[in-house]
Order: C-alpha cells, then structure tokens, then sequence
C-alpha cells in the first residue's frame, strides 16, 4: 500500500512537471511570436481551450486514483482488523487455557494435601482390642479398621437378642444398634469420617473431570473402611454422606461378605456398587 502511495504521488510530481512545462511553453511561444498585446488574447483563449480540458481531465484521473487508492486502504484496514480480531481470539483462547491450567493446578494441589491430610487423621487413629489369650493390644492406622467391623457385627449379633429372655428372640433395629456403635466409636473414627466428607465435597464441588479424582478417593479405602462407611451412611451421622456415595459408586469394591446381613445391601441405591456408564 506505501508503494502503491509513493508511485501515485511520484506520477502526480511528473504530470504536474509536465503540465508546467507545457504551460510554460505555451505562453514562451505566445509571447515570442505575437507582434503586440492585443493578439494575446486570442492565444490566450486557444491556450485556455486546450489546457482547461486536460487539466480537467487530469484532476478527474486524479480524483478517480485517489478513490481507488482509498478503497485499497479501506480493504487493508479490514484486512488487519480480521487478522487482529483473530489473534485476539487467540489470545484470549490461549488465556482462557492457561486460566483452566492454572484453576486444575490449584485445585490438584489442594486436593493431594487434603488427601495427606486424611491419611494423616487415619494413621493417627489408634484402639485397644482384647484378646482371650495375649490380653489388651494396641492398635494404629488402617489396622483400627480391621477390627471394628467385628466390633460393630458384635453390637449386631447381641441387639438381635433379649439378654433378660434367651427363650425368646426380639430383633433389636438396625438404627439402633448402628447408634450404639457410634456412641462407642465416635471419638475414634468422628474426626475421620468429616473429614473424609469434607474432602469428597471439595471434589464434589470441582467443574473439571471429578470422577478421576473420585476414583483415587475410593482406591485409598480399605475393604473394612468401605464395610464402615456403608453403615454410617445408613446412620442419622451420615444422612449428608449417602448421596454422595452413591452418586460417585464409592462402595463399588466392597465385599459382600463384610455386610452385617446381606438383606442390608438393598438399603442403599444400586449406584453405590457400580458406576455409571460413561
């Protein structure tokens, strides 16, 4: 477009040069040659004749250049702003991408600490089971969770009986016994299970690929966790825990031989067991 620019104006230099020259000569010859003043006027009126025409013709030519050229700058102008509407696009593509990048980034940092930070709270657990033969023994970390499911089926069996009348057989209610369980335990395993609320809420929350995260929640619980938390949703504690175990199928590897009484199964919705087709 410059060059297109510099040659209109170079042209525009040599016509008007050129235009000169012939004015120049027109008016040299005019006065060389004519005797006096009074037959300038009618080679003033030849030379206006042929001169108003050109210039004319020329200043049109010009003008009619000068569109195009305008047009030529009206097309390159909308030529940039496409380009600069594309690389704006672009940009703010590229932006939005390191944003989303830097929102997982964040997101995932958080997540592993809170997700260390459980098995923190799950090794710092620690009860004492009594044995027949070697007496009192301490236990720490997931090795807890080993014996407490037989601690729970104990509460189980001895609700499903009249102490006062081994006559007579009285089923004590689910409910119940899991409510004694928890009045046993709760200073054992309530800090493990808000915790562990807490942090598939926080997934729960995330606007990426959230079952990916799920899945690694569900592989770091034990057999005997997954026994556990099966109950506690079945109790007035994990009301708020239950939706999110099915919605997610955290119970999809646990055992059937770790439920109480197999009839127990159907008291949550199949999805806790199997997850969802993609």
């Amino acid at each position: 477009m410059k060059e297109q620019t510099e040659k209109f104006r170079e042209t525009l230099r040599k016509l008007a040069g050129g235009m000169s020259a012939f004015v120049a000569l027109f008016l040299l010859f005019g006065i060389l040659y004519t005797k006096d003043f009074m037959d300038l006027g009618p080679w003033g009126d030849f030379v206006g004749g042929t001169l108003n025409p050109i210039l004319a013709s020329a200043t049109i030519l010009a003008l009619l250049y000068t569109i195009y050229l305008q047009r030529q700058a009206n097309d390159l102008q909308k030529e940039e702003l496409v380009l600069s509407r594309n690389e704006a696009t672009r940009s703010a593509n590229a932006l939005e991408g390191q944003i989303e990048a830097l929102k997982k980034q964040n997101f995932e940092a958080t997540f592993f600490k809170m997700l260390e930070m459980h098995n923190d709270i799950l090794n710092s657990i620690d009860i004492v089971v009594y044995h027949m033969t070697r007496g009192d023994e301490l236990l720490r970390g997931r090795d807890c969770f080993v014996s407490l499911p037989e601690r729970q089926r104990n509460y189980y069996n001895k609700g499903s009986r009249n102490i006062y009348d081994k006559s007579d057989v009285i089923h004590e209610s689910l409910a119940s016994v899991l409510s004694k369980f928890w009045l046993n335990t709760s200073h054992e395993l309530g800090h493990y299970y808000r915790y562990l609320y807490n942090l598939i809420k926080f997934v729960d929350a995330y606007e990426g690929d959230k079952r990916f995260y799920m899945k690694i929640i569900r592989a770091q619980l034990s057999n005997h966790e997954l026994a556990l938390l099966f109950y506690n949703c079945l109790s007035e504690h994990g009301e708020d825990m239950k939706p999110l175990v099915e919605k997610y199928a955290l119970l999809k590897h646990m055992p059937d031989d770790l439920f109480l009484d197999p009839s127990h199964k159907i008291l949550i919705a199949p999805s806790a067991f199997r997850e969802a087709a993609a």
